[in-house]
């Protein structure tokens, strides 16, 4: 249901429940559920979907304070009465939802969001980033909330989960600065969160990370991003695949900061300083 159809409560507005609502909420409180959909509400009142009833219920509930709407047409976030009226700010909020109302979703979260709640940043991007498949049915309510990268099925690999939400973990942290280096943040800097990463990767899993892409110039900057970044011996272990590729970091027209061999990498960049 759309966000004007049900208004939004002011904030001198007392969180009060409304009879005909309270298990709703009840109901939410107890199983500490974050998001609900307008079917899970109709169900838990015992009211025909779309009905006067249901409807009415819903729009109770956001008027006081109990539920946002989310982008994603017919999901809502839930205030528990522990954390009072607003939002908790929780950024995988809307891509949990997502996979709620799609279970047959594929999505993941990369990049320096995925760093910085996987705890290799200390910096929380101004917004987070997904991959998503290329024909994603809800990529424009996802749009408004996060910057969303299609990718195809083979970049979807290394997740941990949280709170339900796939994420790159540290090993897959570095592939997704080599897909998508101009995305990845300043690498230039030595204390870019690829440092912190690295220092937990493990080598066998990046290495079946680069056999599974078999992408030669994903590898070669991968490879040339470990030595950059204090694993040389990741560095070797990509080395070992022999990747045929001629890569280019940063503006040519700049002068040439550093020089691979091994992954026929011309960096002029200065990548973590160089």
């Amino acid at each position: 249901m759309p966000l004007m159809k049900h208004g939004i409560r002011t904030q001198s507005e007392d969180r009060t429940i409304a009879q005909a609502t309270a298990s709703v909420v009840a109901n939410l409180e107890m199983f500490r559920k974050r998001t609900v959909t307008s079917g899970e509400i109709a169900q838990m009142i015992g009211a025909p979907p779309g009905s006067d009833r249901h409807e009415w219920a819903v729009r109770s509930l956001v008027a006081h304070g109990w539920l946002i709407p989310l982008p994603m047409r017919g999901i809502y976030e839930f205030l528990p009465a522990q954390s009072g009226p607003d939002r908790a700010g929780d950024p995988l909020t809307e891509a949990a939802a997502a996979l709620k109302r799609f279970p047959g979703l594929r999505l993941q979260l990369v990049l320096g969001g995925a760093a910085f709640l996987g705890g290799f940043s200390e910096r929380a991007p101004v917004r987070y980033t997904l991959i998503v498949p290329r024909q994603a049915p809800i990529q424009r309510g996802l749009a408004q909330v996060y910057d969303l990268i299609r990718a195809a099925p083979s970049r979807f690999f290394g997740a941990t989960r949280r709170d339900s939400v796939p994420m790159s973990g540290a090993s897959r942290l570095l592939f997704d600065a080599a897909l998508w280096p101009e995305r990845a943040g300043d690498l230039r800097d030595p204390d870019h969160w690829l440092r912190a990463a690295l220092a937990k990767g493990d080598m066998t899993d990046i290495h079946a990370f680069a056999q599974g892409l078999d992408s030669d110039r994903v590898t070669a900057r991968a490879g040339y991003f470990a030595e950059a970044f204090g694993r040389p011996d990741i560095a070797s272990t990509l080395a070992d695949l022999h990747p045929k590729a001629a890569v280019r970091l940063g503006d040519p027209t700049e002068p040439l900061r550093a020089r691979d061999t091994r992954f026929g990498v011309r960096d002029h960049l200065g990548v973590a300083g160089a």
